[in-house]
């Protein structure tokens, strides 16, 4: 029999494992998941709500989406992740170029909002009500794979080039999914964030393998490697229902998405929704909506220092203090349930050094270019102090560490970081450490957000694009 790989990066998988030991991806224990946990989306109804409030949705649907099935062939795997990949990527595309920021109407109309875009296939109507503050740091991205994809109708050309038929009435074929007897409530929490909590659903979907592999031309996609026929072997139809109950993240707790209003507007914001569930989950303090205050740093050195010596040293409340207030609100509110959580941080004591640092433009902010720094921290261990120290030389990190076990040295340089595919080889475009910092009121905040998304926008996503296809033809 065939050894079961990882979909990811293509390893042997021991049976039962619940994460490949290579990547460190986790794997599917069961069957497709269509439906985990919902992105729920904000409203478009009456103006104003009261909380909390029963309400049931009339809507009925039917939709098609991505089906989740973990195949034993390596190449079929990749090939599935290629197609979900571009295809999303195609949709969120779409949103940055369409600029739909407008929201919805009211928190009680998220859930009719999320369940109508489902229902018209209608990815873009649930991605356009993302938070825009915490959504908008991976459009340049986007906007550059969809470029590199060759211009206009970039997606569908590429997916038609690799053996994908792409639909836009039905973005995955063969997968089908509707809901009925919707009913949820909405609590207001502050005059611009509300909680909408999922009551009551009952949802049924199923997988037609014949009509998936109809639009997959698998031996195109894999350069030859794997067949129709055999596609079709490792492929099974399926199908079952599910309840609110199946939805729980939870315990005892119905799910449930955190909306916010920005301008006229509510979104679905991911930071509320996650720190919600971590506050709930462990019975920690309710969250303080009040206007956020952070302290900054007089200087983008001075700002890199306290936010790395607190994030090392596991200062939760000192590393908020130096996030941007208005786009880290949501870290703000639940500062104290937080800092509860942390306790008393890792106990390391902590020295940072930033000695050099070099500014650019960036849209997200202003980017601070890391030449060197110098970061020390000792750990009391139960056999002795342990001490270690990472130095920032332009594009390499070196890594010493001194304790009872001996002394040890490593080097991590961003052109030779190996990430697991497709990035065994560094990251294409990446050649410095930098950061995105904002500037209020005189002082200087660290955006972690604003960061990442910096960094997928220097991505050379059109060596990603081959490397990914390679991949899947190897």
């Amino acid at each position: 029999m065939e050894p079961t790989r990882c979909a990811r990066c293509g390893s042997v998988l021991s049976a039962g494992a619940a994460f490949c030991t290579t990547c460190g991806v986790a794997l599917a224990t069961h069957g497709p998941d269509p439906f985990s946990p919902p992105q729920l989306a904000p409203p478009t109804g009456q103006p104003g709500f009261a909380a909390p409030q029963q309400w049931t949705s009339p809507i009925e649907m039917e939709l098609s989406a991505p089906a989740r099935r973990s195949t034993r062939t390596r190449a079929i795997a990749l090939a599935g992740a290629g197609v979900l990949v571009l295809v999303g990527v195609g949709v969120v595309a779409m949103r940055s170029l369409s600029g739909a920021d407008a929201g919805a109407a009211s928190p009680q109309a998220a859930m009719d909002d999320m369940f109508a875009a489902l229902s018209n296939e209608d990815p873009l109507g649930v991605v356009s009500i993302l938070a825009p503050g915490e959504a908008r740091a991976v459009d340049e991205f986007v906007q550059q794979f969809s470029d590199a994809t060759d211009g206009k109708g970039e997606v569908g050309k590429r997916l038609e080039d690799n053996g994908i038929q792409l639909d836009p009435d039905d973005l995955i074929p063969g997968f089908s999914l509707s809901f009925s007897n919707l009913e949820y409530d909405v609590e207001e929490l502050h005059s611009d964030v509300a909680k909408v909590t999922l009551t009551n659903v009952v949802g049924e979907w199923s997988f037609n393998a014949e009509e998936f592999a109809a639009q997959i031309d698998i031996s195109t996609l894999t350069d030859g490697s794997v067949s129709q026929e055999e596609m079709l072997d490792e492929l099974q139809d399926d199908g079952g229902s599910f309840d609110e109950s199946d939805l729980d993240l939870i315990d005892g707790e119905d799910p449930f998405v955190m909306v916010t209003k920005d301008g006229d507007g509510w979104f679905i914001s991911p930071s509320f929704t996650a720190l919600e569930y971590v506050r709930v989950a462990n019975d920690l303090p309710a969250p303080d909506f009040s206007e956020p205050q952070g302290s900054g740093a007089s200087s983008p050195e001075a700002a890199l220092e306290d936010f790395v010596e607190a994030a090392t040293s596991g200062d939760v409340g000192e590393m908020i203090a130096v996030l941007p207030p208005d786009r880290y609100r949501a870290f703000y509110a639940y500062q104290d349930a937080l800092e509860e959580l942390a306790g008393n941080g890792s106990g390391a004591e902590v020295n940072v050094e930033v000695n050099e640092v070099e500014l650019f433009g960036d849209p997200r902010g202003q980017g601070v270019t890391i030449l060197e720094a110098v970061v020390e921290w000792q750990v009391e261990g139960w056999d002795g102090t342990e001490y270690f120290t990472a130095t920032v030389n332009d594009e390499c990190i070196d890594l010493t560490s001194d304790s009872t076990y001996g002394y040890d040295e490593d080097s991590l340089c961003l052109d030779d970081f190996d990430a697991g595919a497709p990035f065994e080889n560094g990251l294409p475009g990446i050649d410095r450490f930098w950061v995105i910092q904002q500037q209020h009121g005189g002082k200087w905040y660290v955006d972690p957000i604003g960061t990442v998304g910096s960094w997928l926008a220097a991505l050379d996503t059109d060596q990603i694009a081959n490397d990914i296809e390679d991949l899947a033809s190897s």
